[in-house]
């Protein structure tokens, strides 16, 4: 049986101290890579994600597909018809490049990261991208295994996540 990881979370912070207290930052990036999420311990950059934004014609059709879904399920709850036409604002948005240092891994630093991402569209609705619905980019087992988690909280299909909880 696996321990429960936010009992082995808590542990590791308790262990930490209160003077480690991993803060998070989000905003605009120099260059052209617009926006990031960072986790720090102190002064020290311990996590980033950066982010960019996503044009629908460029996903790949399976990512389109799973976007288009979600939306369908945006615009049904907003009317509560389905087909029925509604505006939805979306921030869409590729996940890039996430990482996490060795030793802050498995901690949750990482799922903090992607729910700050999915806050940034505030007060729009914030669709992240895996970035191999957009180029050839791959996701790792431990991003995979993320990617999960985030499906059972936020309404998902595939690897297109939206920041709206599943009903």
């Amino acid at each position: 049986m696996q321990p429960d990881p936010r009992r082995v979370a808590a542990r590791w912070l308790l262990h930490r101290g209160n003077a480690g207290a991993i803060r998070y930052e989000a905003g605009r990036a120099r260059g052209p890579n617009p926006l990031h999420v960072s986790a720090y311990d102190g002064d020290k950059l311990v996590g980033t994600m950066g982010l960019r934004y996503v044009d629908a014609d460029s996903m790949k059709p399976k990512c389109r597909e799973d976007y288009n879904l979600i939306m369908s399920e945006l615009r049904y709850r907003k009317t509560g018809v389905y087909g029925e036409w509604a505006t939805i604002i979306t921030v869409p948005l590729e996940v890039f490049d996430v990482g996490v240092d060795d030793e802050y891994q498995r901690h949750g630093i990482g799922l903090q990261l992607y729910e700050r991402a999915l806050k940034l569209g505030k007060p729009d609705t914030t669709v992240l991208f895996a970035s191999r619905c957009i180029s050839s980019g791959s996701t790792s087992y431990d991003a995979e295994r993320l990617w999960k988690r985030l499906t059972r909280k936020y309404l998902s299909h595939g690897f297109v996540v939206a920041d709206a909880r599943p009903e």
